[in-house]
C-alpha cells in the first residue's frame, strides 16, 4: 500500500477573497514538490464559495495539511 505517499500529497487551498474561506484550486501534490515548481502563475479556479473566477500564484496557496503544524 502506498501510504506514505498519500501521507505526502496534499490539496493546496487559496483563501477566496471575496468570502474568506479556504477553497481547493483542484492540485495536490507534496509540498516539496510545488516549492520545486517552476510555475508562479497557477490556471485560475472556479470559486464554489462565491462564484467567481479567482487567479492566484504561488504565494497565494496553502496546503490543506501545513506540514509546518
Amino acid at each position: 500500500r502506498l501510504k506514505c505517499t498519500e501521507e505526502e500529497v496534499n490539496r493546496i487551498l487559496i483563501k477566496c477573497p471575496n468570502t474568506g474561506k479556504m477553497i481547493y484550486t483542484g492540485f495536490a501534490m507534496d509540498p516539496q514538490t510545488f516549492e520545486l515548481s517552476p510555475i508562479e502563475e497557477m490556471d485560475p479556479v472556479e470559486c464554489p464559495a462565491c462564484h467567481q473566477v479567482h487567479r492566484w500564484s504561488k504565494r497565494d496557496a496553502r496546503f490543506e495539511r501545513d506540514p509546518n503544524e
